[in-house]
């Protein structure tokens, strides 16, 4: 079955875009999904835990547990 997917991963070399207020970039978010729709409420809800801090938590995150953990917390609100 497809569905909706969302991963992150934390850069261990940030890297600059030449962005003045986002550079260095040191966390990736990518989301499949399995149709032309299901995203968008994704987005709206990454949006939303990114701007209470959800890179913060996944770049303290200890372990891949709690750094899945944190991208449970941002689907659940879906």
């Amino acid at each position: 079955m497809n569905r909706l997917c969302l991963a992150s991963t934390t850069l261990a070399a940030p890297v600059r875009f030449g962005h003045d207020d986002n550079d260095p970039v040191d966390v990736v978010l990518a989301f499949g999904s399995p149709d032309d729709s299901s995203h968008l409420r994704l987005l709206q809800a990454l949006a939303e835990h990114l701007m209470t801090g959800l890179a913060e938590t996944l770049r303290a995150a200890p372990d891949r547990e709690h750094a899945v953990e944190a991208l449970r917390d941002v689907v659940r609100e879906m």
